[in-house]
């Protein structure tokens, strides 16, 4: 027998049924409704029918969060967020649809092809596979007459065959479940500028992320590299990229771009930093897949950044057994997160974070005149990469001491050069340097 968090053929068939039910479901009871009540005049029938859907809500056979759908604190209402559960209880008690000949509640007989018999089908399977389900799996006999079943309901309803047909003969793969999550690839950003990193220098940055990251006795779980701009912050990330991939440890990376707003979503940049770890953590694909089958792809859209991050991340490396070893999630420029004026993503790690393994750690970078180095302080330790520190200006002397050696004819002379320009606090941004228009010295 296979174990529950196996991907099998009964866990895809039960897949199918859900898309099945679940998205041609709805659609049809939408359709059914909306001809009940145009979406023109939604807002005007609801007004008017508020007293009667208030006695609902108080006998809580309409939930908060479907009052809140019906009667929204900001914008109009829209049966496009009505779910199948709403819009069976619209149907039979607020628009008068009389019931089948079975009675509401009850299942069918598969002879009644009457439209209310195709409503109260399809919210009976809703109760069946999705609202009361204890597995997903369903096996070939029962998959083959619920099919029938479900897919006669929402063909009454209105729905194309042919797309019913196509849906069932598509192969389902435990890939496709995947596909509807975002993933970004960041090997060019990486190699990029990792191939600006000067050798022999941040040494001192990359001992102590290993120490931390190493220890696997201690409480610290993040880690904050920040520094101002031009302190080659993402040159270090990416560097510890390409070593912690090289060692096995790196589970996923994302970095940041204040000009890129799909970068900037935290929605997305949990999705794919789920996506990044189905690649680099055995084991984690398998359980994330289980998680998705239950959920619809609206479902998914719907929900907020906190949910995401427990459905995506938490619960399935909560599932999971200790590797013996950590594995290191790296995001920079963490302070161009923002998005619509918040960032949600920091405020996920401030909040969420220690509900992970304590093997899995968090590298992110920014910088410390943002907010972000605030919301942080009480994650120590940090590495702050300042114009003054003594490792930083050891890197810069070292850079110069690589990179002038023609320029300075005697040793004096050209270490008197090179410690005056380590010590030059604007010289810390180290981008491209033109000299005498010659000479172009790359960043660190």
């Amino acid at each position: 027998m296979a174990h529950c968090l196996e991907i099998t053929e009964d866990t895809l068939q039960g897949v199918k049924l859900n898309i099945l039910l679940i998205n041609g479901g709805t659609e049809g009871l939408r359709r059914v409704f909306d001809g009940h009540v145009s979406p023109p005049n939604l807002q005007r029938f609801l007004t008017g029918k508020e007293p009667d859907i208030n006695k609902l809500y108080q006998k809580r056979i309409i939930n908060k969060s479907q009052w809140d759908k019906l009667y929204p604190p900001v914008g109009p209402p829209a049966s496009k967020n009505f779910d199948i559960s709403l819009l069976y209880v619209l149907l039979r008690s607020i628009c008068g649809m009389p019931a089948p000949v079975t009675g509401w509640g009850a299942k069918p007989a598969p002879t009644d092809h009457s439209v209310e018999g195709a409503v109260a089908m399809i919210h009976w399977y809703r109760n069946k596979y999705y609202g009361h389900a204890l597995m997903v799996e369903v096996d070939e006999s029962s998959f083959e007459s619920s099919w029938k079943e479900i897919s006669d309901a929402i063909k009454q309803l209105g729905e194309d065959p042919s797309r019913v047909e196509n849906l069932k003969a598509t192969p389902l793969s435990v890939s496709d479940c995947l596909e509807r999550l975002a993933k970004f690839d960041f090997s060019g950003e990486v190699n990029f500028h990792a191939s600006k990193h000067h050798p022999g220098t941040r040494e001192w940055v990359f001992s102590h992320v290993d120490d931390w990251f190493v220890d696997r006795s201690s409480d610290s779980r993040v880690l904050i590299i920040t520094g101002n701009a031009g302190m080659g912050k993402s040159v270090i990330a990416a560097q510890l990229c390409k070593k912690m991939k090289e060692r096995d440890f790196l589970g996923g990376i994302h970095f940041c771009q204040h000009n890129n707003q799909r970068r900037t979503k935290p929605e997305l940049m949990l999705q794919s930093l789920a996506r990044h770890l189905c690649d680099t953590l055995p084991g984690f694909k398998d359980i994330l897949t289980g998680q998705l089958t239950s959920l619809s792809s609206t479902a998914l859209a719907n929900m907020s950044v906190e949910e995401l991050f427990t459905h995506l991340l938490q619960e399935p490396t909560n599932m999971m057994a200790d590797p013996g070893k950590n594995i290191l999630l790296v995001v920079d420029a963490l302070d161009e997160c923002e998005y619509d004026g918040r960032n949600e993503l920091l405020d996920v790690i401030i909040s969420q974070f220690h509900k992970l393994p304590s093997w899995i750690k968090f590298l992110v970078t920014g910088r410390p005149e943002n907010s972000m180095f605030d919301k942080l302080v009480h994650l120590r330790p940090f590495v702050r990469v300042r114009a003054s520190d003594e490792n930083n200006e050891k890197d810069i002397e070292l850079f110069f001491k690589d990179n002038l050696r023609d320029l300075c004819p005697t040793a004096p002379s050209k270490r008197m050069f090179i410690a005056s320009l380590a010590k030059l606090k604007d010289s810390c941004c180290m981008h491209t340097i033109s000299l005498n228009s010659s000479k172009t010295i790359k960043a660190l």
